[in-house]
């Protein structure tokens, strides 16, 4: 894209993510001091003396500075800002699109935020305590705003709640509204942003890798509030949910968190996933898919689990650069292992992170090659490829594991993953299995070496397991990974060949029966470099 610029609207979109970076910086500095001086300017210098991107930019420091959302209220907002940044919006739409100029993003990042502080307005929670846990001198609330909206969104998702949230009304003639506090947002604004931004998707993830802003999750949760109950829900929501994966790409991990439970709302509602998925994905060009693969592997770190847009990435791979499925899918099962590798304090949300990531990359492989309902039948053959390529492989028959393992890990209350969720992995193994015999039926399959050895060793484990534990729900939990292993031999047509009694689940361990202890240190010793403990997890977390 050229370098240019607009004397009104700012900056091209080449140029503008690196100057809102320098004026809104991740992690942003701003200090009670800095408040000071931008009070005592705003006193000198009118807006009538600025440029329209200069009060855009002025506008959007006004709603981070923590003090003046608790304290005073936001100067510089108007009594009805949400009708004064949408009427600003289509005044500059008729000249260009959404996000080529930073005047359209400045627009709708400062709609975000009001969607921000008018969910926790309504909730009642901001207050003289609300940013406490800020330093004494720091006066950025954006990260704040970020993290306490991502956790009320998460509370406040169920069908009877949401409507608090968003403050959501009728009117006397039946117009739906949310945000009265805000001058209000209608229906009818909802569905034009959502085309806005929907028209612009690809625009959109170039922002999202660039600037990777924060708490457009609340932008999206009021779009969602209001359009679930639209003549054209089905259709709204599916859009929403796609943009949802693509910003999950980019949110930090808290709001990660609450986008991931919108995008699953939004499929248990609408059922868009799956066998009765009737919509195709929408069209993506080499470029944006490119973006987008490039967004989700800068964030293939130990640290991060990004579930939900495995869907996206999987597809968008499929159609437009077939020839890197495999090698992609390959890399999601590498991070599953670095994860649990990972030296992290919190062992329980560290295995939970490695099942809900690994668990999520499976089904969406499950969903495309089983529905084909984001495919065609020109991608069948790639797909089927990149298909045999990941299964026919050691490291996947030790994820499976790894995940059957976790699903029998218990905390002093429960099991760590939840009975819907491991039944759930049972059966989208069971389906995954399926489709690969009819495809290995129809197509030419040669099996990795290595495959049958794997298998058995892990079923030795879970055998002994099987057999020592009777009864209860640990060993229903255990009876459901048997089912599991025999659901991969059936499709593999294995044969059981057990010897050894392994007393680990990790196929990688050498000292798997515990007998001598002849490598124990190299199995628990953390400070031996070739030690894989971290890997393997104690027998006592096992059953």
């Amino acid at each position: 894209m050229e370098s240019r610029r607009d004397g009104t609207y700012g900056e091209f979109i080449t140029d503008y993510p690196k100057t809102f970076l320098t004026h809104f910086p991740h992690n942003d500095p701003w200090s009670r001091a800095d408040t000071q001086r931008l009070e005592e300017f705003m006193e000198r210098v009118s807006n009538e003396e600025l440029t329209p991107i200069q009060i855009l930019r002025r506008r959007l420091r006004c709603m981070q500075v923590a003090q003046w959302i608790c304290y005073r209220g936001i100067p510089s907002g108007g009594n009805n800002p949400l009708k004064f940044y949408l009427d600003s919006l289509r005044e500059y739409l008729d000249k260009h699109k959404l996000f080529d100029y930073y005047h359209g993003f400045l627009c709708i990042h400062i709609l975000a935020r009001i969607f921000q502080i008018c969910i926790l307005s309504n909730l009642q929670v901001l207050g003289p305590k609300t940013f406490s846990d800020l330093e004494p001198d720091k006066d950025d609330a954006s990260d704040s705003l970020v993290d306490l909206t991502s956790e009320k969104i998460n509370k406040y998702l169920h069908p009877d709640l949401y409507k608090k949230a968003l403050a959501y009304r009728k009117s006397a003639a039946g117009q739906a509204i949310i945000f009265p506090n805000g001058g209000g947002f209608t229906l009818e604004e909802a569905e034009s942003m959502l085309d806005w931004i929907w028209k612009e998707r690809k625009a959109f993830m170039v922002l999202c890798a660039k600037i990777k802003m924060k708490g457009w999750s609340a932008l999206f949760f009021g779009l969602w509030g209001l359009l679930r109950e639209s003549v054209r829900a089905y259709e709204n929501c599916k859009r929403i949910r796609h943009l949802l994966m693509r910003y999950a790409l980019c949110a930090s991990s808290k709001e990660r968190m609450a986008v991931a439970d919108m995008i699953m709302a939004i499929e248990q509602e609408f059922r868009v996933v799956g066998a009765e998925c009737q919509f195709e994905v929408p069209p993506l060009d080499r470029e944006d898919g490119q973006n987008i693969l490039d967004t989700f592997k800068n964030y293939l770190v130990p640290t991060e689990s990004v579930i939900f847009p495995f869907e996206l990435v999987y597809n968008t791979s499929l159609h437009t650069r077939p020839e890197e499925v495999s090698s992609l899918l390959i890399t999601i099962m590498d991070h599953t292992w670095k994860t649990l590798e990972y030296d992290r304090p919190d062992g329980k949300e560290k295995y939970c992170d490695a099942f809900y990531y690994g668990a999520r990359a499976l089904t969406s492989l499950n969903d495309a090659i089983t529905h084909f309902s984001y495919g065609c039948i020109k991608n069948k053959h790639a797909s089927i490829d990149a298909y045999f390529g990941v299964i026919n492989r050691i490291d996947f028959l030790e994820l499976i594991g790894r995940l059957c393992l976790i699903m029998v890990v218990q905390t002093k209350d429960d099991f760590i993953i939840s009975k819907y969720y491991a039944e759930a992995f049972y059966y989208n193994i069971n389906s995954l299995m399926s489709a690969f015999s009819k495809a290995a039926d129809n197509n030419e399959y040669v099996e990795a070496p290595g495959l049958q050895e794997t298998w058995d060793k892990l079923l030795q484990f879970i055998n002994l397991q099987y057999e020592t534990i009777e009864g209860g729900s640990v060993h229903y939990r255990i009876s459901l990974c048997r089912n599991t292993w025999l659901v991969i031999d059936k499709a593999f047509e294995f044969q059981q060949q057990t010897s050894l009694r392994r007393r680990c689940m990790n196929p990688r361990c050498p000292d798997p029966d515990g007998v001598g202890g002849a490598q124990a240190a190299i199995h628990w010793d953390r400070g031996l470099s070739d030690s894989h403990s971290a890997q393997c997890i104690p027998l006592e977390l096992q059953i």
